[in-house]
């Protein structure tokens, strides 16, 4: 985990022209065009810790659970609000003081909850893509207009799914940053 961030600092940073980074599984679909609109929707080249946040999650303390700690392992009661390890995407400054930061915290063994304990350091608080980047398997239906928004979807079984996915959008599925605005928008003033 912080080998990938030292090697994009090293290798991708150093050229300015490098504006995010995206961390994502191989179980995941990703819809590069709406990712594209999202980014230009959002407009925040600087300061950007991104993807579907937990804000109130709790460490484990059930013995034999896979993701169990004890008290002496994580004494708090809940942790920092942090971005699921299934996508994150960065910004550049972001991605240089994660690096830099990491080397001065006691490693963690969850990287997403590491993540969150590194933001919290640094004063920066997660974006929220809630629905548009679900860590769950969702397959988006090209019909279901709430989808038609969908950066990503996680947690696919096999990688023909996630090959499925890209055959049922076609190029037309994807958003133009104005659409992806409008319709964005429009989802959130029904909430």
């Amino acid at each position: 985990m912080m080998m990938g961030l030292k090697y994009v600092t090293d290798q991708c940073l150093t050229n300015n022209k490098t504006s995010y980074l995206l961390v994502i599984d191989g179980d995941y679909a990703l819809n590069v065009y709406n990712l594209e609109a999202y980014i230009r929707y959002i407009n925040k080249p600087t300061g950007l810790y991104c993807g579907q946040t937990w804000w109130n999650s709790r460490p484990y303390r059930i013995p034999y659970h896979k993701h169990y700690l004890t008290i002496s392992d994580y004494p708090y009661s809940a942790f920092p609000p942090y971005v699921t390890g299934g996508a994150m995407l960065l910004s550049a400054d972001v991605v240089e003081k994660f690096y830099i930061t990491s080397q001065y915290t006691k490693y963690f063994p969850f990287d997403d909850v590491f993540y969150g304990m590194l933001a919290k350091k640094l004063g920066i608080v997660p974006t929220d893509m809630g629905d548009l980047l679900p860590s769950y398997h969702n397959v988006p239906q090209p019909t279901d207009s709430k989808n038609v928004m969908t950066v990503g979807s996680h947690r696919f079984g096999d990688l023909y799914d996630v090959e499925h996915i890209y055959l049922q959008y076609g190029q037309e599925q994807y958003m133009s940053s104005n659409d992806f605005s409008a319709h964005y928008n429009k989802e959130i003033n029904k909430s």
